[in-house]
């Protein structure tokens, strides 16, 4: 039996679906922490304004919380697409988020509540999939994968961890 994750057979950042969503990391998180932590995905709703936002963030996370954040890099003038990294969410307005990408020059950086209003602000491709029914996509360039694992638009959003 291995420790690891084998990733020789597939590659899920790279290939279709590329990556994972929201409401898979929350599941998983809901799973694998201890009780006593309270796991919240919010995503951004149809119409839905920067300060009401901002206000249901706070109001979910308090004081301060810590989280995962999915966001689009080029939002925020980064090069890239969609990313997930954990941040730190304060009531101050100021939130910190460690970057994991190793081709980084600097693993953390600032969001004001408008930036992270506007990383998260924009739609994933495939935000909601049938987590098995990927298998092996042969053509990433044909786009019939979509269907295939019933791939639907979705807001970026943020997983808030309380405990």
């Amino acid at each position: 039996m291995s420790n690891f994750i084998e990733t020789s057979l597939f590659d899920g950042v790279l290939t279709p679906p590329y990556g994972t969503t929201l409401d898979q990391i929350s599941n998983v998180l809901n799973c694998l922490l201890p009780f006593n932590f309270q796991v919240s995905a919010l995503s951004i709703g149809i119409d839905e304004t920067r300060s009401t936002f901002v206000s249901r963030v706070r109001k979910t996370c308090g004081d301060r919380c810590y989280g995962l954040v999915n966001f689009l890099r080029s939002a925020l003038d980064q090069p890239g697409e969609g990313h997930w990294s954990p941040v730190v969410l304060s009531s101050t307005g100021m939130h910190v988020v460690s970057d994991v990408a190793k081709y980084k020059e600097s693993a953390e950086f600032s969001l004001t509540d408008e930036a992270l209003y506007d990383a998260v602000n924009n739609v994933d491709a495939c935000g909601v999939w049938e987590y098995g029914s990927q298998g092996m996509i042969e053509d990433a360039e044909d786009d019939g994968w979509k269907d295939t694992i019933k791939c639907e638009e979705r807001k970026r959003g943020l997983i808030i961890l309380n405990f």
